[in-house]
């Protein structure tokens, strides 16, 4: 399985981000029979966190504060600049590069990219484009991925110009059944398996293989991989039954259009995508069961610290949002994070504090005998196994740009778009605060879901004073960013990721 852990070896670091992965739904996948063996031997080796809180709602802040250790707002991560992530900032693949490890970036998201500077630091970054959600061509797979990215490129390629582009993917978004055809037949008549079918990307195993192979054993790895199974567009697939499945190859999926209220959702349309979100994170763990595999065929195994999590949740109007990036609420925030440490003493535990994305660089950097940077607001998540977190955890969800294009594209329902928002939670409590009118509103589980487009009751103004107290500094930090002038490239710079 390995070499043994001896003192005087560095052990190599490896994440997973299952992209848009809900702790909940993580949670509830049965991980019994074949295909899961790497993953079973993963999770009963890890200590889990219950209370993960992602920093934000969508990709590009959320993965900041991972490799950061930092919050959107003190990195400046944020939707509102979209500038790429500035390298003065201390990169967890940065500091570790230094210390001697050889580094590798794999990615199904093209926003976990060069061009926002998330990939930047590391020695060797792949990554994906956006039309390999709707296309998943197994084809594709070759021991460097379709896009072996150069870390110091900074401006994004795009085949389609970009109307065109938003065309094009809006009449996949309400199609997606027309993409799914293509990408089986194709698929099929070039013998992939059923989880190359079914994957997003299935070029990134046998990259990181290859990668993994061409490093001395006496060079410590760091690895990380972005797997995009569990972000829509959601495909049919053999493994849901008949009834969803007819139902999903007519069901829209353009989050945009429930935004804009030209699209109400159906019971059943919920019931279809909750569905395939299920077989998505099913086809994701798999896939982390062969890295494992990879690892343990490798000899690196024994020696390995391993962090799986997600970058943000996914809402199926729970909380009266569709998808990710509107609402810090359970639905899309609360995150699976596992950790794995190769000496085996929080195996199978079960974390009491409340976690962060913010905390892994400081746990990492611990394990391997580094000191976290002076400004790394995360903590070690080692210390929150048996003790309660002492300061709460912050999220937050970004306003529009405010910008002709934007106005247009969500009409009347721009204005209600168009604020900030910030939650803070501890291992029991959790308040969100619309940060534009000062209301505030209760996060937690258990609360009774909201109908679609409706958000949870606002609660009383007095109760959890202590709690609105810590996102005073929390706001004021984003006010500051707010007041700041906007790039003029916001649009085209989300246009280029594939988010419109």
């Amino acid at each position: 399985m390995g070499s043994p852990v001896t003192p005087d070896r560095t052990p190599n670091v490896v994440i997973v981000v299952l992209d848009t992965a809900r702790a909940d739904f993580v949670a509830r996948v049965p991980l019994e029979g074949s295909g899961f063996e790497g993953v079973r031997t993963l999770k009963r080796e890890s200590l889990q966190f219950p209370r993960a809180i992602s920093p934000s709602t969508w990709t590009y802040p959320s993965h900041a504060s991972l490799f950061t250790g930092r919050y959107p707002w003190e990195n400046h991560a944020l939707l509102t600049e979209l500038a790429p992530l500035s390298p003065e900032i201390p990169h967890l693949a940065r500091l570790l590069r230094n210390g001697g490890f050889r580094t590798m970036a794999l990615s199904s998201n093209p926003v976990v990219s060069s061009w926002t500077g998330l990939t930047a630091p590391f020695e060797t970054a792949r990554w994906s484009q956006w039309w390999h959600l709707f296309l998943r061509i197994a084809a594709w797979a070759g021991p460097t991925g379709p896009n072996v990215g150069d870390p110091t490129r900074a401006s994004p390629k795009r085949a389609l110009p970009s109307d065109l582009f938003v065309i094009a993917k809006r009449l996949l978004l309400r199609h997606p059944g027309a993409a799914s055809l293509v990408s089986t037949l194709i698929s099929r008549a070039t013998g992939a398996s059923s989880l190359q079918r079914d994957s997003v990307d299935s070029w990134i195993e046998s990259a990181l293989r290859s990668d993994i192979v061409s490093t001395p054993r006496e060079t410590p790895i760091f690895a990380f991989v972005n797997l995009m199974e569990a972000h829509e567009p959601y495909l049919p697939s053999h493994r849901v039954d008949d009834e969803e499945g007819r139902s999903a190859r007519l069901c829209r999926q353009d989050r945009e259009a429930f935004l804009a209220d030209r699209w109400t959702i159906t019971p059943r349309e919920i019931r279809s995508l909750r569905a395939f979100y299920r077989d998505g994170i099913r086809t994701s763990l798999l896939r982390v069961s062969t890295i494992v595999q990879t690892l343990m065929d490798a000899g690196r195994w024994n020696n390995t610290i391993v962090v799986l999590t997600g970058d943000h949740g996914q809402e199926f109007c729970e909380e009266g949002g569709l998808f990710h990036g509107t609402y810090p609420g359970d639905a899309q925030v609360c995150v699976p994070l596992w950790l794995r440490v190769p000496d085996g003493t929080l195996s199978g535990g079960v974390a009491r504090g409340a976690a962060s994305l913010i905390d892994v660089l400081p746990t990492v950097l611990n394990m391997v005998g580094s000191s976290p940077p002076t400004r790394c607001t995360g903590r070690d998540l080692r210390s929150l196994a048996d003790k309660t977190r002492p300061d709460p955890v912050f999220s937050h969800s970004e306003q529009l740009p405010d910008d002709d294009g934007f106005r247009m594209r969500y009409g009347s329902q721009w204005i209600g778009l168009n604020r900030f928002w910030v939650a803070a939670r501890t291992e029991d409590r959790g308040i969100v605060l619309d940060t534009h009118r000062g209301i505030t509103f209760r996060a937690g589980r258990g609360r009774p879901p909201a109908a679609p487009g409706r958000r949870p009751d606002s609660m009383p103004s007095d109760e959890a004073d202590d709690l609105r107290g810590t996102l005073k500094p929390v706001d004021q930090a984003i006010r500051r960013i707010l007041n700041e002038s906007l790039p003029d490239s916001t649009e085209e710079r989300l246009r280029s990721w594939g988010y419109f």
